[in-house]
């Protein structure tokens, strides 16, 4: 199996070591085939260049498209379908996201029942298609396009049907009454079954549609990425399901280009104020191992046995600072692959 490694600056270099060094024992213990294939550029962070000028920082982003752009083509034409990364400047991220039509999928267990959230990655506000910074004012545009509705509807309910139970609820929550309801009747047109929802109604629907009923389906959420990313933080803490800087996601990316290729990423940003300090918080690319393997090295339940060795070693107190520990990352990493059972 080829895995794809993208390092951002910060402590990229880190923690993509760490990926690759216990993916790769858990691999020879397991006796998986891994090849890695490794991005030879090392992608900027906003950490890294939010202090240069406006021009050289949208030269960096152009330059880190076309660096992914090329990695993942290529990734994809020598038949690899998965990847890993650790946090980049977003203005990159978010343009190359728009290009290779992505969406981010999150999966959260709520007792008996779960909850999806799809997050349009391919339009909206944080997609735009032209920048023009002057000094003054900011202009740019963005769009919505049938077609794109059309793509992640089609991903999002196969993705459903793959992981809830049905019948399963789905909700598609945009400020949809905006542009004269276009939004609206391409929603209708390509997702019939779905609840539409102005995001301030679909926040309070979401806490009490999972406080209060217990018996209630399981539930699809598609979301613009500009909501998503707003929702998914509430969620954390209003679900007591964790912390930002141990929770790892992934998108997948449906443009012809890129298609079938899904990327693994750390929900915590590049952390550069404590780059090669050894003390960077490992757990979401733990997350990341185990999710990985269970989807793709058909590893049946390894999510949840990542899950549960982090948790025994939360419990341990071997955690890094941010957590209120003392421990290494690599004290971190070791004290996880010891108590892992394979």
């Amino acid at each position: 199996m080829k895995v794809g490694i993208i390092r951002g600056a910060g402590t990229g270099a880190e923690l993509a070591e760490v990926f690759k060094y216990v993916i790769q024992t858990i691999c020879s213990r397991i006796r998986k085939n891994l090849e890695f294939v490794e991005c030879s550029n090392t992608l900027a962070t906003y950490g890294q260049s939010h202090l240069d000028a406006p021009e050289v920082i949208e030269a960096t982003v152009a330059a880190d498209v076309e660096i992914l752009s090329d990695f993942y083509r290529d990734l994809r034409r020598s038949g690899g379908k998965v990847s890993f990364r650790t946090a980049i400047n977003a203005e990159a991220l978010y343009l190359f996201r728009q290009h290779a039509k992505a969406v981010k999928t999150v999966l959260i267990p709520l007792g008996v029942k779960k909850l999806l959230i799809v997050r349009d990655e391919m339009q909206g506000y944080y997609s735009n298609t032209s920048l023009n910074i002057g000094e003054d004012t900011v202009r740019f545009s963005g769009q919505f396009s049938k077609e794109d509705f059309s793509r992640l509807f089609k991903f999002s309910l196969q993705n459903a049907k793959s992981v809830l139970s049905e019948p399963f609820q789905v909700w598609v929550v945009y400020k949809h009454h905006l542009f004269a309801n276009v939004l609206e009747n391409w929603c209708r047109s390509k997702c019939p079954p779905a609840k539409l929802y102005q995001p301030n109604d679909a926040t309070e629907k979401l806490f009490r549609y999972f406080d209060t009923a217990h018996d209630a389906d399981d539930l699809l959420f598609i979301t613009g990425n500009e909501v998503g990313d707003i929702l998914h933080e509430v969620l954390l803490f209003h679900l007591g399901i964790g912390e930002r800087s141990c929770l790892c996601c992934k998108n997948i990316y449906l443009h012809p280009n890129y298609a079938g290729l899904t990327e693994y990423q750390t929900v915590h940003g590049s952390a550069d104020d404590i780059a090669d300090r050894g003390i960077v918080n490992p757990f979401a690319t733990l997350r990341c191992v185990g999710d990985m393997l269970e989807d793709f090295f058909f590893c049946d339940g390894f999510s949840k046995t990542m899950v549960a060795a982090i948790k025994n070693a939360t419990e341990d107190g071997i955690v890094t600072q941010d957590m209120g520990g003392k421990s290494s990352t690599s004290d971190v990493v070791e004290h996880v692959l010891n108590i892992l059972q394979f």
